[in-house]
């Protein structure tokens, strides 16, 4: 193998690395890479040959010239690195409770525990304006806020205690039930509302003047299947 692309080639195929993780194990650009592997760079010296050989686990005289055995000593090809735990630095843990916020008529929860938890980027969080001390996950149930949330959605709460805002979906405890619906306002009357367009179902709850809602949590975020 004359051209240092075959030889990239090669060593890539039989290590299962793709260009992206040799350029990350590198430290060079996925441009530096595909450089390699297409001919328009023909040859790697000094320490990037070296980290090169060595995330490929082939020889750096073989990988630079072609000549010698691809892997003398029976060199092992490594494993590509993938990350296998969330990294506490990066990803906050958020508990996740076993209670369900009903997209529907409401839903009795009789008890509740928290049942693990789901991890979500700290700079994500941070963005969205969320603080993970004041953030939870509950599950929803029902179709009521279809096509928004579908039933067995996760949904992620802000708790904090703002300002409500017309137009967000809210967690609510109402009559010792927990529902899901959008906040609205017409002519000066609170609404709950469901984004299902079917209204003989799940038509619009009105809020009694002067009642206050017991708000447990803005819907800031939900996860489910297609």
């Amino acid at each position: 193998m004359n051209l240092l692309s075959d030889r990239i080639k090669l060593a890539l195929d039989e290590s299962e690395l793709d260009q992206s993780a040799l350029s990350r194990m590198v430290g060079v650009s996925t441009v530096a890479v595909n450089g390699w592997c297409t001919g328009a760079t023909k040859s790697i010296k000094g320490e990037n040959l070296l980290k090169a050989s060595r995330a490929l686990g082939v020889s750096p005289m073989w990988l630079a010239t072609g000549a010698g055995n691809m892997r003398p000593g029976n060199v092992p090809v490594p494993e590509p690195e993938y990350p296998r735990t969330p990294s506490e630095k990066e990803y906050a843990l958020i508990p996740q409770y076993s209670t369900k916020g009903c997209c529907g008529n409401g839903y009795m929860n009789e008890h509740v525990e928290v049942k693990g938890g789901l991890a979500f980027k700290r700079d994500w969080l941070a963005r969205m304006g969320l603080d993970e001390s004041n953030a939870c996950v509950i599950t929803a149930s029902g179709d009521s806020m279809s096509p928004t949330i579908q039933d067995s959605d996760v949904m992620l709460l802000d708790t904090s205690i703002k300002p409500l805002r017309t137009g967000e979906m809210y967690a609510i405890l109402m009559d010792e039930e927990v529902i899901v619906k959008r906040l609205a306002k017409e002519f000066g009357i609170t609404l709950l509302r469901s984004d299902n367009p079917n209204k003989s179902t799940y038509p619009d709850i009105s809020v009694p003047p002067g009642l206050q809602l017991e708000i447990i949590g803005r819907v800031a975020w939900r996860g489910g299947s297609f």
